[in-house]
């Protein structure tokens, strides 16, 4: 019963960072309607605090020139604010 728990809160984590990283891009890309998430690698703990994660995520945009174009990109994600931030972004 208790891995239940933990599990369904890890997947809670999970979600939420993924939806701040899908925010993230959809504000910050040109065509934020074009925004179509392939995959979500697994999260990796910044340091000793487990509420910051790094996330590998692939998606698909179009580009100014309407074209689609994949990317992959890491992101910072703290999964308690909700924060995400491409890695390199300034």
């Amino acid at each position: 019963m208790l891995l239940l728990l933990l599990a369904g809160g890890c997947a809670s984590h999970n979600h939420k960072a993924q939806s701040a990283i899908s925010a993230y891009v959809q504000k910050t890309t040109e065509n934020p309607d074009s925004y179509v998430a392939i995959s979500f690698g697994e999260p990796h703990a910044i340091g000793s605090k487990a509420d910051t994660v790094l996330i590998n995520h692939v998606y698909q945009v179009k580009n100014k020139a309407g074209a689609s174009v994949i990317y992959s990109h890491v992101f910072k994600v703290d999964s308690t604010s909700g924060y995400a931030l491409k890695v390199g972004a300034r």
